[in-house]
Order: structure tokens, then sequence, then C-alpha cells
């Protein structure tokens, strides 16, 4: 079960200690507002933590580590291009310029810098999910958190004393000649080597092999002792801009949090209104909230590619624009006849808008490439009710039951088929099935009920609909329920159930009037 919550009501390093004395496995996922941080557990201990944007890239600490040079750098980094999805470190190891080992200390000290930075957040929010690992080209770490914790701790009282002394990230930072000739240390030495009068303090901190905490208060000493200066802010560039907000806002919205993904999204294609990856995504991200005119507006701009004419469609669908959505999938049949998400997708589509000979074509050829697939042997036997031809119905459904015996749904539309038919007995002889199969199934509990309602069964009708979880119930199960009660004489609860079905559904002179004829009593 996810554990969600404020970062304002519960501090990280308290939310950490939980999960980690529970000897738990998982993934904590947590934002300030701005940027996104993922801690992977591993029964208790710290695997794997990383910041999005990344404050420290693997490869800049490699590279100042000496693990690697600059050419073997710029190849791992070229051949990222072209796999998006492939780490980089992942890639040093099979081009054989590092090898799994040269990574534990920059993954490490990585990881330590993600944690320091997200304990420094008292606002935001975290969730965690259980028993997530990390993708399976990482390397994983295994921490005692404690440990972690108890140095995090130092680390945050001696950067709340330099933190207001520091410049701003986008400073680029130059040495001054001295004549005075100072007594550095080597921590000290390393960061005053990076500073070229080219590199900004953010860039800086970066490259540095060093932790951010040990590099700032070196660049504090350097600042102090008249050794370095700034110069105006460096411009930061806009593709790399880009770049890191989209990895935020892809972060966002692979963890559900859509409105946040919408935000950063439209930051990127403020910065590079050419970025289809980050439109991609925005649109995906507005079809998730509901907001199927924006998913719509995003996703027309992308061209024709597959994927994006898939969602494409399912929003056209979604907002009830079935013509538009049946026409973007004929247009993938027409470059794919055998594929067969677009084929029961357009019989779907063609059942909904009553195009029943159409819906029959799509699911019949589904059926003949792949005789397992589900959707036609639910779809098929409907269709034959469509045309009044209930044997050849209830032919389909008893070759669907043998094929997908589990499927509690397929003997509920069995059994409302055989009550139809006035076959009563072998009705509820196949609903009892639905239920022994699935017993919180709300749809066939809504029918069984039903069944015995219009039977006038009214303890039976009452045991299924009462069956239905609260939440499930639609305005008729509790509309009959309160018919019921009041055939029982619970005046109380009939009127219970006459109100909730009336917030279900207003509009309905009946429930109505049975309220105020109650409520009347009363008085």
């Amino acid at each position: 079960m996810a554990i969600k919550g404020s970062l304002s009501e519960a501090s990280l390093s308290d939310v950490i200690q939980m999960i980690c004395t529970s000897k738990k496995t998982g993934c904590l996922s947590l934002t300030d507002g701005t940027n996104f941080g993922t801690i992977f557990i591993k029964e208790g201990r710290i695997a794997l933590a990383k910041l999005t944007p990344h404050k420290r890239k693997i490869g800049d600490i490699l590279l100042q580590m000496g693990k690697i040079n600059e050419d073997q750098l710029h190849q791992a980094i070229e051949i990222q291009k072209s796999n998006r999805n492939k780490k980089l470190g992942a890639i040093l190891i099979e081009i054989g310029a590092i090898t799994t080992e040269d990574l534990i200390e920059p993954l490490r000290l990585q990881t330590e810098d993600a944690l320091f930075t997200m304990l420094l957040w008292n606002s935001g929010f975290f969730s965690f999910e259980p028993n997530l690992s990390p993708p399976p080209d990482e390397v994983i770490l295994d921490i005692p958190y404690e440990g972690l914790l108890i140095d995090s701790a130092r680390r945050i009282d001696e950067w709340k004393e330099i933190e207001d002394k520091l410049p701003p990230n986008d400073t680029v930072l130059v040495r001054k000649k001295s004549v005075v000739q100072l007594d550095l240390t080597e921590e000290e030495k390393t960061v005053l080597n990076l500073i070229d009068g080219k590199r900004s303090f953010a860039e800086i901190t970066s490259m540095s092999p060093l932790p951010t905490l040990e590099t700032c208060k070196a660049i504090h000493v350097l600042f102090t002792a008249g050794l370095i200066d700034s110069i105006e802010p460096k411009r930061e560039d806009v593709a790399t801009k880009a770049k890191e907000r989209y990895e935020v806002g892809l972060a966002f919205y692979k963890t559900g949090m859509y409105k946040e993904a919408i935000k950063e999204l439209l930051r990127v294609i403020k910065l590079d209104p050419d970025e289809k990856r980050a439109r991609f995504y925005l649109g995906l991200s507005y079809y998730r909230i509901g907001d199927l005119s924006s998913a719509i507006d995003q996703l027309s701009r992308l061209g024709e590619s597959r994927s994006v004419l898939c969602n494409l469609a399912a929003a056209y669908f979604r907002s009830g624009e079935l013509n538009e959505s049946i026409s973007i999938l004929e247009k993938i049949r027409a470059s794919e006849p055998d594929s067969l998400r677009v084929l029961a997708a357009l019989g779907f589509l063609y059942f909904q808008k009553g195009e029943d000979e159409k819906s029959r074509d799509c699911f019949e050829a589904v059926r003949s490439k792949d005789p397992d697939h589900y959707l036609p042997y639910f779809y098929l036997p409907l269709l034959s009710i469509r045309r009044g031809n209930f044997d050849e119905a209830l032919d389909h459904f008893r070759n669907a039951i043998e094929k997908f015996p589990s499927r509690a749904e397929l003997r509920n539309n069995l059994a409302v088929l055989l009550e139809a038919m006035g076959k009563h007995r072998e009705a509820e002889k196949v609903f009892r099935e639905a239920i022994n199969q699935d017993p919180f199934h709300p749809l066939v509990r809504k029918n069984f009920g039903t069944f015995y309602y219009n039977r006038n069964i009214i303890g039976a009708a009452r045991e299924q609909f009462e069956a239905v979880e609260e939440s499930a119930r639609d305005w008729e199960t509790n509309f009959k329920l309160a018919n019921i009660m009041l055939k029982l004489g619970n005046r109380d609860e009939a009127l219970r159930y006459y109100k909730i079905a009336h917030e279900q559904n207003p509009d309905d002179p009946i429930i109505a009037r049975n309220i105020k004829i109650l409520e009347h009593e009363e008085k």
C-alpha cells in the first residue's frame, strides 16, 4: 500500500526512518514543486537516490576522478542520444571505459548529495510505492540509512552557516591574481583548478569530484581569501534548460503527478516550441486529468506517428467524438491492416456507434488472427443479441465461457440473456456460478439482485444489492434498496436510500416524490 503525505507535516528524515526501520523495499518519490527526487530502498537500506534535474552528473564526476577521459565521455553521450533510456554509466561499461566497480564511488557520492539536497526541502509532497526497484541497468548500492541521515544532519548544519554567502547558481567564477601565497587544502586546490572564468557556480559544483557541501565550503574559503571573484551571470543555454525541465516533467508524469508535469512541460515548450517529446507528454498529461480538449490540441500538433495517432484517437473517444476517433484508427489500419490492437479498438468503437456489421467484421478478423484474444468472445454474443439471434448468442457465450472460464462478466451476460428468454432457473444457476467466481463483482451482484427484485423475492434481492460496496452502487441500486426497505416497513432506511439515489439522479420525479411523502409522514 502506498504511503503519501506532505513534507511540511512530516520531515523527510522521519519518513525515511519509518520506512527503513520497517525493513521495507520500494521507491520514495518526492518533490518540492520545482525539483523531483527518488530514493530507492531495499530491505531498509538505501539502494540509490537521484535528483531530476541532476545536480551531479555521473559523467562529470567520473571525468574529474580520472576514471574516464573527454573522448570517452563524448562517445558515451553520443551513443546515449540515440538511446535515451540507456544510463550513461551502463554505456561507459559497455564500451569498456570503466568497470562496474568504478561506478560505486561516484554513485555513492551522487546518492549522498541527492539525499542531502532533498533533506533541505521543507515543503512539497512525498509518495512511497512498495516493491518498486531501480531499472535493471542501474548499479545498486547498499548503504545503511542511519549513517546517511546522521551525516546529512551534520552537513545541513554546516550548509546553513555558508548558504547566504554563496553566489547565485548562474554566476561565473574567475580567479584573481594574488601576491599572497596561501596554504590551501587539497580540496580547495581541486575546486580552484575547476575555476576557469567560463564555468558557472552550478557547473563547478556539478563537475567537482567532492561532495556538494565540501565544494561550496571551498568556494566560500576562496572568496574569503580573495583568490576568486564573480562576474556577470552566465546566460544558461536554452537547450540545456529545456532538457532539465523536460526530465522533471517526465518524472512527474511517470509518478502520476500530472498537474505538476503540465507545469514543467509548458515551461519546456516555452523555451523550445519544437520539443516534440515534451508536447507529447503534455498531451498525455492533459488526457490523464480529463482535459481532453487540451490533450487533443497538443497531440494534433505532432504529426502522424502511430503512438500520437493512437492517443489522439483515445482522446477523441473520451470526448464523445466517435467519428473522429474511428477516422484516425482507420488511417492507421490502412497502413497496418493486421494490427490486432487497431482492429479490436475499431470493433469496440463501431459497437458503441451501433454499426454492428462493421463491428462484427473487426472482431471476426481479430479472432481469426488470434483465437485467444478476449474481446471478440465478449462482443460477438452481444452483437448476436442486437440482431435478435438469441440462439446464436447462447452458442457464442458458451464457447466464450469454455475459452475463458474465469471471466465472471461472461456468465453475468449469459444469465441476463437467459432471464430475457424466460429461462429463469438456468439464469439463476449461471448467476450463482458468476458470484462464486467473483463474489465482489458489482455488476453481477446488481443484476442478480434485479433478477430477484423483478420476481418480488425481496429478501434475496436485498442480500445481493447490499453485497455491492456503497461506493459502487448506482442510483438504480439505491432506489431499489429504498423500495425494499419500504416494503419491509423500515421507513428511516428507505428515506436514507431515496436521498442517496436523489443525489445521484436529482432529475428523477419518482424519487423526489417518495422523499417528500416520507418526510411529510415524519412530521
